[in-house]
């Protein structure tokens, strides 16, 4: 075999396996996005598009379950279902934490779980927003704030088809 043909097979091999390497380079090490880890205590560290240590993000019902002027409500089911949660509110230095935890069924499609506080006097309310399921198919709602609101003492889970600022099908209620 002439040698020229040698060499060919040799440039062709290594162009193929420089092509693989960029391939896999793409593929499974080239990804920017913002990456995490956790540390031996469970506590999960964040890292933006730089590599740089991002802030870590706040642990709300672990501030909640903590603080021994947490205030909690039982909601209870306004509408036929079986539904049921409990709310959480916390104010501290013009701050205020709120969280829900509920087992609903979920909503009709395309509708949502949306929070509410509302004030009986002057009336008044405001979104607390949506609500998310969980790994443990329960229904959960983080709200901070930084405002105070002390007069706000009713809760109110509705099922929204359309989010206007105007509270829907009101499913579970509950007052602090």
């Amino acid at each position: 075999m002439p040698a020229f043909l040698s060499n060919k097979k040799i440039v062709s091999s290594l162009v193929l396996i420089f092509m693989f390497v960029i391939a896999g380079f793409f593929l499974f090490g080239g990804d920017s996005a913002p990456q995490s880890t956790r540390t031996p205590t469970g506590t999960e560290i964040s890292f933006d598009e730089d590599g740089k240590q991002a802030a870590p993000k706040r642990d709300i019902f672990g501030e909640l379950e903590q603080n021994s002027e947490t205030q909690m409500a039982e909601l209870e089911a306004v509408d036929s279902s079986d539904s049921s949660g409990i709310a959480y509110i916390l104010t501290e230095s013009d701050s205020t934490l709120h969280a829900v935890v509920a087992d609903m069924p979920d909503p009709q499609a395309g509708n949502v779980y949306e929070g509410w506080l509302v004030r009986s006097d002057p009336p008044g309310f405001f979104s607390t927003g949506v609500m998310n399921k969980n790994i443990k198919e329960q229904w959960i709602l983080k709200y901070e704030s930084s405002g105070d609101f002390p007069a706000h003492k009713i809760v109110v889970i509705t099922e929204e088809e359309v989010l206007d600022g105007i509270p829907e099908r009101h499913v579970l209620e509950g007052r602090f």
